[in-house]
């Protein structure tokens, strides 16, 4: 089988005539784990990128890093326009009740760096301006020394759950008159 080398010249002194100073290196292994970082890191793409809910993951100072396609289609936002964008401009949150700004749930994962449960109600603003119900929660992203070096958000759009909950809230009313 063949091996990788890594090839480093040098000229020697003009006293010795033409000459060069060759080292060779066998970096095949390197080559080998190198390969299999990428694969390893197109299979995790891959992975979040066929989820069925919404996931999006920002790096430690709230820029988007990663959108999935799910979570494209919610926010109106390709992965290619939001990555390295703050979050609060893609993740645009409301409440549904009082239509006020929702709460910050990846700044308060960033600040307290524990895992969160958004609360009901919650509206996620399209970036043509349409509100669709969600449900969502964060989490920490913590580096293998513990680090926090970002957060994950996964979501999903809850339309169909709420428009069930309507109809049975007013069965619920009908029967009661």
């Amino acid at each position: 089988t063949g091996r990788d080398v890594e090839v480093a010249a040098s000229p020697l002194s003009e006293r010795h005539g033409l000459a060069a100073q060759v080292i060779l290196r066998d970096i095949t292994e390197r080559k080998r784990a190198e390969a299999a970082l990428r694969r390893q890191r197109e299979w995790l793409r891959v992975t979040l990128s066929s989820i069925g809910d919404a996931v999006l993951a920002t790096d430690a100072s709230g820029r988007i890093t990663f959108l999935n396609p799910v979570a494209a289609g919610l926010t109106g936002w390709s992965e290619q326009e939001a990555l390295g964008r703050p979050q609060r401009e893609i993740l645009r949150l409301l409440n549904e009740e009082t239509r006020q700004a929702a709460e910050d749930i990846i700044g308060r994962v960033l600040k307290e760096g524990c895992a969160l449960t958004m609360a009901n109600h919650t509206s996620l603003v399209h970036r043509d301006g349409r509100q669709i119900p969600i449900e969502d929660s964060a989490a920490p992203i913590r580096d293998s020394a513990g680090k926090l070096s970002g957060a994950v958000v996964v979501f999903h759009d809850v339309t169909g759950k709420r428009r069930d909950q309507d109809a049975l809230r007013e069965s619920e009313q009908r029967v009661r008159r």
